[in-house]
């Protein structure tokens, strides 16, 4: 019995590291757009904060698209600010996708670290380099600089979307 007793814990440890192993850290964004539900917007504290929890849970565009569209039905007009953040967010979820940590804006570059466990294929990156992003390199500490000087707010995002989708086409498996 006892034997039994500890094989099973044994096994039950094993299955939680696996588990904890395989939750997937967000990645970190800045790039530098009013991404957030304006007070004025959700008035209720609470209620706002409840939205904040179910857009950053939210794990595809199809799922955030139906969260603003309830906050549409509940509120009204989705303002800029709430647009921006949904954009933030599949941003997030398109990295994570990719295996990145971090993506910043910093009005001359983007800037993508990449977990060494990256699937963008560098041959990508190459392509990427020639075809449409001239200037684009990849330090050895895997970070990805791609040139994108002054860009608005509106394109910041559009140009994000572009290229983590650039990237995910060369997507090694």
């Amino acid at each position: 019995g006892y034997e039994l007793y500890t094989e099973l814990m044994e096994q039950s440890l094993r299955e939680i590291k696996v588990e904890e192993n395989e939750k997937e850290t967000k990645p970190e964004l800045h790039l530098g757009v009013a991404a957030l539900i304006p007070a004025e917007y959700i008035a209720d504290e609470r209620r706002r904060l409840i939205s904040y929890k179910r857009l950053s849970m939210a794990e595809n565009d199809e799922e955030l698209e139906g969260i603003k569209a309830e906050l549409a039905d509940c509120y009204g007009p989705v303002p800029s600010e709430l647009n921006n953040l949904c954009g933030v967010l599949s941003i997030q979820n398109f990295l994570g996708h990719l295996k990145g940590k971090k993506m910043v804006y910093d009005k001359k570059n983007f800037i993508i670290s990449l977990q060494r466990e990256s699937n963008v294929d560098p041959a990508q990156i190459l392509k990427l380099a020639r075809e449409r992003w001239p200037g684009i390199r990849l330090t050895t500490g895997l970070q990805l600089y791609v040139p994108a000087p002054e860009l608005k707010e509106a394109e910041i995002l559009r140009e994000s979307k572009t290229l983590l989708g650039a990237l995910q086409e060369g997507k090694m498996e």
